[in-house]
């Protein structure tokens, strides 16, 4: 809908006042200052277009658009957890990647890709709107599937949603039926607005030729401005682009003008949107563009200041640590890490994972895990390693978890075991009597401080991970210029993982696991409340991928799963939580603080609190 107020002859509506001072290009308007009132329509995002026409001819013109924000936000609190409108937690659960949807599992368990609903590269959008009935069943049968299992997020990719600086309308139309369609069943979306690596059209002339143009008459293109005539008429790319070498695109000033132009398009209608939990400005970004970060969360906020917005680095490059710190220059709300190993560290997938947890919370910026899974290159065949891959699933969410982290998203699944794993994360928080919201975790005493820029120790660094979770010893990776905050600073440099010992100074955070089992340890500032993950090491570590890309599983065998603890004392209710059987149980240590849970070959957790004691008003004799 298009208004226009003309001074002299001004048409005044209710609310959102705004200034219509404006001036011509040319000269400035003369005469006093004319505001208008736009009334909202209650279709946001609704434009308002203001024209200013003076007695000499001399006019301008305004557009103001209203936006209607959602009601209900979804906000960090101080401790770096996810806090729901009504003050409840909100522990994103799930990811499994929207794009697409996968099928209800077979009489054998086995999950596969349904169809692909919001293909990526040079594959358009085929399914328009409304939906065919078949598509439309498709969703909804995803969306129950992950709704029965606990999942409460969804990540979607806006592939080829950016048509140089203009949104696909059909395309935006389907998502936001698919924000319909998951509403009811509690489930929101993390929405990646950007495209990643090799795929925008603003330097894949295929992708240009074939997703973007068709989008646009003759007409259209010959009336757009020269920023974005450079890319869609004249073809002048951004050359030399590779996925290591990403720094002229996220400099060219054109680019960014044309992102603007199509987040001012895309953010008000997605500000509106109940099921928005957060804004990731691009996947897996290779080297941090500090920037082009800071100008688009500007831009995004100008806009829509109330959403959380989320930045991704890069994980498989296994780049050292100290440049991951940068990120916290992006202004980014939170941060997210992807847990795969493509095996530049000869570690277990649960130890690399542990290890980039510890490398993220050093940011300083509340994270969780917003993919993980098998690296595909490693493991391409889905039917290989099917134990092992629910495993992994185990560790992506529970060392996560136990390194501070307020999400557990994962890429998609293969297997009904798989995404039964998230369904156990609500269970062990009610189970434990977890109060999150509250929970703030203690700095441990222990650091393997990581070097400087231009050096590189991130094998040793998991070595050593793995040694301390043998031991039960918490422990941060800080790098080497914030180290001082630490009692006891291993460098990651020069020490050797099999000579680190239980010491005086060096002690288990809570408890220390039997030969065998790693033990990672989540404790509370206060020290009144800890969890702890118990998981099954004792076949030792196996390599299911190939020589080129190893891949390295742990292997699980029985054994007696024990635990002693360092203050038996100090603990009054002990809740144990068996992964492979989901059975809660309360449990007393013995005389020795030993926990006994067992021959097994399961993994676990285990909740310990320090509850106040209730004194009860004695009656007077």
């Amino acid at each position: 809908m298009r208004k226009e107020f003309v001074i002299g002859i001004l048409c005044l509506f209710t609310s959102l006042p705004v200034c219509a001072e404006e001036k011509s290009p040319d000269q400035p308007l003369q005469g006093e200052t004319v505001s208008a009132s736009v009334h909202h329509s209650g279709q946001p995002p609704t434009a308002r277009h203001i024209r200013l026409t003076g007695e000499n001819g001399i006019s301008d013109t305004a557009q103001v658009t209203t936006v209607g924000y959602r009601r209900h936000t979804i906000r960090l609190n101080e401790n770096g957890y996810l806090i729901s409108p009504d003050g409840s937690l909100f522990y994103p659960v799930g990811g499994f990647y929207a794009n697409w949807p996968h099928t209800v599992p077979d009489a054998d368990g086995v999950i596969r890709s349904s169809m692909e609903l919001f293909p990526c590269n040079d594959s358009p959008y085929l399914h328009g709107f409304p939906w065919k009935e078949e598509v439309e069943q498709k969703v909804i049968a995803y969306l129950d599937h992950c709704q029965k299992h606990g999942v409460n997020t969804l990540r979607l990719m806006l592939r080829n949603m950016d048509l140089v600086g203009r949104v696909d309308p059909v395309q935006l139309q389907a998502v936001l039926h698919l924000f319909d369609l998951a509403r009811p069943r509690g489930i929101l979306f993390n929405v990646v607005l950007f495209e990643d690596y090799e795929k925008p059209p603003y330097y894949s002339p295929e992708i240009l030729k074939k997703i973007v143009l068709p989008h646009y008459t003759s007409e259209e293109l010959q009336k757009l401005p020269s920023y974005r005539k450079r890319f869609l008429v004249d073809g002048n790319l951004i050359q030399g682009v590779r996925r290591f070498y990403l720094s002229r695109y996220y400099s060219d000033p054109d680019l960014i003008r044309c992102h603007k132009d199509y987040l001012k398009e895309l953010i008000p209608i997605l500000a509106a949107r109940e099921e928005v939990l957060c804004y990731e400005l691009e996947n897996e970004m290779f080297y941090f563009p500090e920037d082009w970060c800071r100008e688009i969360t500007a831009c995004i906020r100008s806009m829509d200041p109330h959403t959380l917005i989320l930045a991704n680095p890069h994980p498989i490059s296994w780049r050292i640590p100290i440049e991951w710190r940068d990120w916290r220059k992006s202004a980014a709300d939170l941060i997210a890490f992807h847990s795969y190993n493509s095996g530049q560290a000869k570690a277990d997938m649960g130890t690399v994972l542990f290890t980039l947890a510890k490398w993220t919370a050093q940011i300083g910026i509340p994270f969780g895990t917003g993919e993980g899974g098998v690296y595909f290159e490693s493991v391409s065949d889905e039917t290989r390693c099917p134990e092992q891959r629910v495993l992994a699933a185990r560790d992506h969410i529970w060392m996560t978890f136990c390194a501070g982290g307020n999400a557990s998203l994962y890429w998609t699944i293969v297997h009904e075991n798989i995404i039964g794993e998230f369904g156990k994360i609500a269970p062990v928080i009610q189970a434990f009597g977890l109060d999150l919201k509250t929970m703030k975790r203690r700095r441990p005493p222990v650091a393997v401080v990581m070097p400087a820029k231009g050096q590189n120790a991130n094998q040793n660094a998991a070595d050593m991970a793995k040694r301390l979770l043998e031991l039960g010893v918490d422990f941060d990776m800080p790098s080497i210029d914030e180290a001082g905050h630490y009692a006891v600073c291993l460098d990651a440099m020069t020490a050797k993982a099999e000579e680190i010992r239980i010491s005086e100074t060096l002690r288990p955070a809570v408890a220390r696991p039997a030969t065998g089992w790693d033990l990672a340890t989540l404790l509370a500032d206060d020290g009144q409340t800890a969890v702890l993950y118990l998981r099954n090491t004792v076949g030792g570590i196996g390599n299911y991928g190939t020589d080129e890309h190893p891949f390295y599983f742990r292997n699980v065998r029985p054994d007696n799963a024990t635990l002693q603890l360092e203050q038996p004392e100090h603990w009054n209710k002990i809740m144990v939580y068996e992964l492979d059987s989901k059975t809660v149980r309360e449990i007393k240590p013995d005389k020795e603080g030993y926990i006994r849970l067992g021959t097994t070959q399961s993994d676990f957790l285990i909740g310990l609190r320090n509850l106040p004691v209730k004194s009860g008003n004695k009656k007077m004799q």
